[in-house]
């Protein structure tokens, strides 16, 4: 046997070679991406990875690319924030007609599967009106939902854990949401807060993820009355040994060198 084969064999005894398979199983998408170069559309997906991840966008009736929707800095909710953008862009919403305005993606090719993990990141300011994200079910029904409005900060719709996350302002508040599809049947829901005030919540929800919407309605016209969203993915939860991947890179480098 040689030093190649040797390797090989002790990676997959070890359950190397499989966490590094399953790391790679991976869905992204950012408003940074090529397919938002002209702007964020209907069916647009910038979705990137080893993974199906997530589909193209669908916007929903009073969604208008440019208007209500749009590739901005989050910079533009003042206060200094612009913590979500990646190259200095992220995804708005912001309707100043006082409607109602609303985008959907759905998870590839059937929700979320049991072990994979969803995260986002979500940026407001003011608080007026309402807006914010719903979890949805594989029927569409809202399985988890963040709302930003009443002067405060709620979650909804949830197993275990909604309620209030604490109404306390600040004029640079980040969300980082992360669910965790523990089985098709349902799965646990964190919230942290950072910007102004850091804060952390979690609880659990009921059902298959299987797409999320994004809304805003009834807002002023200031810049800080819109949201914005960025840095989306879809990942497996790491699989034991997954921190050991790096050593197949070392490994393969420690045989180029010993040939």
């Amino acid at each position: 046997m040689n030093h190649t084969q040797l390797t090989i064999t002790l990676l997959t005894a070890l359950g190397i070679g499989t966490a590094c398979a399953s790391a790679a199983d991976v869905g992204f998408d950012d408003a940074s991406a090529a397919a938002y170069s002209d702007g964020w559309d209907n069916f647009d997906d910038g979705n990137t990875g080893g993974g199906p991840g997530m589909g193209g966008w669908v916007f929903g009736g009073n969604a208008v690319s440019g208007t209500t929707v749009d590739i901005a800095s989050s910079a533009g909710l003042g206060g200094g924030v612009a913590a979500i953008d990646t190259d200095g862009k992220a995804f708005k919403i912001h309707d100043t007609s006082g409607g109602f305005v609303d985008v959907f993606r759905f998870f590839d090719p059937e929700g979320l599967d049991a072990g994979q993990v969803f995260t986002m990141e979500m940026a407001v300011n003011f608080r007026g009106g309402f807006k914010g994200m719903d979890l949805r079910g594989t029927d569409t029904s809202t399985i988890f939902n963040l709302n930003v409005g009443g002067d405060d900060y709620t979650v909804g719709q949830a197993t275990t854990g909604s309620g209030s996350l604490g109404n306390a302002y600040s004029n640079d508040t980040r969300f980082t949401l992360e669910f965790v599809q523990t089985t098709l049947a349902g799965g646990e829901w964190t919230v942290t807060r950072s910007g102004g005030i850091d804060d952390v919540d979690t609880g659990t929800y009921t059902g298959r993820a299987g797409s999320i919407k994004l809304y805003s309605g009834s807002q002023g016209s200031f810049g800080e009355d819109a949201i914005y969203y960025n840095n989306f993915s879809v990942t497996p939860i790491p699989a034991p040994g997954a921190a050991a991947c790096g050593l197949l890179g070392l490994g393969g480098l420690a045989l180029r060198r010993n040939r």
